[in-house]
């Protein structure tokens, strides 16, 4: 059975990622894809719902949306829709396994977290967030392609998550960002640039966006790496593991084949 927490996590996650992507809904799951950026995580599928037999028809549809164009995509499987079919039809269509992903959620913050002193957090204004898409794609080596950061800045600007800068002694140095929608809020682009790891940074900012959600919603939800050092610090922070996914990816390697 569907944790009915779980509807909600993955109504605020389709949002946040529609931002981003145009979302195509298929037989089995919604595929998303972004128009100038051939990997994921804005290429990819979520929402899997795959009825007993159709495994290989999903894991080939999912393949041949994604090769016909070049692109490489992830593929998240949540773990009441998993089997041992299913698992065994991606492999075969070339989806390949990766690491688990914890589901997480907490209750916001009643109360303002400790922060360093040199450190300040704020919504980035408008223009600032040149700055703040400069320090995600460093974070999450994404190419600093001018076509690519235009698309996630409009992308953003269209859409209702906000968007926060930490800075180090006045120097950019974080990002993060809270979508609340569906009733709970969703934190997605946490990263530090790396010269400002090992200093709290990225546990003030999440405390940060912990407090900053307390009078709109009951729940917050995030996701990291089964297992992590992230996973370890949003546990220290109150969050708990509800489930993991698992994760599959499809090289661009993989997808360069003849469809027909």
């Amino acid at each position: 059975m569907i944790p009915a927490l779980w509807r909600s996590i993955q109504a605020n996650e389709v949002v946040y990622w529609s931002q981003l992507s145009a979302v195509h809904a298929r037989p089995g799951g919604l595929f998303f894809l972004h128009a100038s950026y051939p990997r994921p995580p804005v290429n990819s599928v979520r929402a899997v719902r795959v009825a007993p037999g159709q495994e290989l028809a999903f894991a080939l549809a999912a393949r041949r949306f994604f090769a016909r164009r070049g692109y490489a995509a992830q593929m998240q499987i949540d773990p009441w829709v998993a089997s041992d079919s299913l698992r065994a039809t991606l492999s075969r269509a070339g989806w390949l396994r990766t690491h688990d992903i914890a589901v997480m959620a907490a209750a916001p913050a009643a109360h303002r977290a400790d922060c360093p002193p040199e450190l300040s957090v704020r919504v980035a204004a408008p223009d600032e967030m040149v700055v703040w898409l400069r320090i995600l794609a460093r974070c999450f080596d994404l190419p600093e392609e001018p076509s690519l950061l235009a698309a996630l800045q409009r992308g953003f600007a269209q859409g209702t998550a906000i968007s926060y800068l930490a800075a180090w002694s006045e120097e950019p140095a974080a990002c993060a960002q809270l979508l609340t929608a569906e009733g709970v809020g969703g934190i997605y682009a946490v990263g530090v640039l790396p010269a400002f790891r090992r200093r709290g940074i990225a546990r003030a900012l999440v405390a940060h966006l912990m407090q900053a959600a307390r009078s709109a919603c009951d729940y917050l939800c995030l996701q990291a790496v089964a297992e992590s050092e992230a996973e370890r610090l949003y546990r220290s922070l109150g969050f708990e593991r509800l489930f993991l996914q698992e994760s599959y990816y499809l090289p661009e390697v993989v997808t360069k084949y003849q469809t027909g």
